[in-house]
C-alpha cells in the first residue's frame, strides 16, 4: 500500500514534464481563386508559388503540394469550385510572425 500512494505524485510529474515541453502550434489558412478551373494547372501554379517564392522540401502529392521555409510548413490543395478552382494555403509552425508571412506570401505569389 505504501508504494500505491507515491505512484499519483509521480505520474503527475512525469505528465508535468510532458507538458512543459509541449509548444502551442500555429494554424492559419487563406485562399486564392484560380483564372482556371482545371485542377492540374491550380496544383502547378501551387507549386510555382513556393518554388518563386524559396521554399525548401517541396513535395507534391496527388491532392496537395508543400514546402517549408523559416520555420513555416506550408501545404496547399486544390478545390473544384465553379467556375474556377480555389488554392486552399494552409500554413502551421511554432510562432504567429512566420505562419502569417508565410500565408501571405504564398496566396499573393499564386494570384499573380
Amino acid at each position: 500500500m505504501q508504494t500505491s500512494k507515491w505512484l499519483l505524485p509521480a505520474g503527475l510529474a512525469i505528465a508535468g514534464l510532458h507538458a512543459a515541453d509541449a509548444r502551442a502550434a500555429r494554424f492559419h489558412w487563406g485562399s486564392a481563386l484560380m483564372p482556371t478551373s482545371d485542377l492540374k494547372l491550380c496544383y502547378s501554379s501551387a507549386r510555382s508559388a513556393l518554388i518563386n517564392s524559396g521554399y525548401l522540401m517541396i513535395y507534391s502529392r496527388p491532392s496537395e503540394v508543400g514546402g517549408l521555409k523559416n520555420g513555416a510548413d506550408v501545404v496547399i490543395t486544390c478545390v473544384d469550385t465553379r467556375p474556377k478552382a480555389t488554392a486552399v494555403v494552409m500554413v502551421s509552425g511554432d510562432s504567429d510572425p512566420p505562419v502569417l508571412h508565410a500565408r501571405d506570401e504564398v496566396v499573393r505569389e499564386i494570384v499573380k
